[in-house]
């Protein structure tokens, strides 16, 4: 069970598209004021105090948006609070919905036949290493994908890690980067899981229930071609 003083960081590429879609119609179609409560829960950060609430948290609570890395940007806040917090613990997720009458673009690097869906995917961090089923032992930003390889060329692998990209990273990039360490094997959980905005947590969630031990080195781009590496270790 989570302590009460954990902290919630919430991810999320979409934010709630349906009550957003629900209350512009409301104002720009229907010429009405939109319901209180429909208007409330277009604030994105009410579905954190909703989770909150239900686990009885009374720590402080953020959501993330950030194009194209939204669960790698609010795992990176989570580890940095920890940094100063040691003792702390802190709940990280990342959730999108779907909407019948809400058209999400499906990104252009996306298999053709991969689902998109909705989902949400959750990881406990603290300190207690007594406990743990894994390590989130870096995350590191890179202005460009040449400092991405630099990186890579110096990284010190043993011999179980794996590599994984999100949907933004195209097929000329990750062709250099499998050249780059021809030894690193790649982890596909796109396949199994399908795609929804912040599918990145429910990746590494994968990664970790699989219960190999080893490293997995996920690589993501945002949609301003700069890049974050996650180093997470399973136990």
């Amino acid at each position: 069970k989570a302590k009460s003083d954990t902290a919630v960081y919430l991810a999320t590429e979409f934010g709630n598209i349906e009550n957003t879609y629900k209350c512009i119609s409301e104002v720009h179609i229907n010429k009405e004021l939109p319901m209180p409560f429909t208007f409330l829960n277009t604030l994105n950060n009410m579905a954190g105090f909703h989770i909150a609430k239900i686990l009885g948290l009374t720590s402080r609570s953020f959501t993330v948006s950030s194009k194209g890395v939204s669960f790698e940007k609010a795992l990176q806040l989570a580890k940095l609070s920890l940094a100063k917090e040691p003792q702390a613990s802190v709940l990280v997720g990342g959730t999108d919905s779907a909407f019948a009458e809400f058209y999400v673009e499906k990104p252009p690097m996306l298999p053709a036949d991969t689902l998109l869906k909705e989902g949400s995917a959750w990881l406990y961090i603290n300190g207690n290493k007594a406990q743990a089923i894994g390590q989130v032992k870096e995350i590191k930003s890179f202005s460009d994908h040449t400092a991405l390889e630099q990186w890579l060329r110096a990284y010190d692998s043993s011999e179980n890690v794996s590599l994984a990209f999100n949907v933004h990273v195209d097929k000329k990039e990750k062709d250099t980067i499998r050249a780059i360490r021809p030894e690193l094997k790649e982890y596909a959980y796109l396949s199994k899981l399908g795609y929804f905005g912040t599918v990145v947590g429910a990746g590494l969630v994968q990664f970790l229930k699989d219960g190999k031990r080893g490293t997995l080195l996920h690589i993501s781009k945002n949609r301003y071609d700069s890049y974050m590496l996650i180093e997470l270790v399973s136990f």
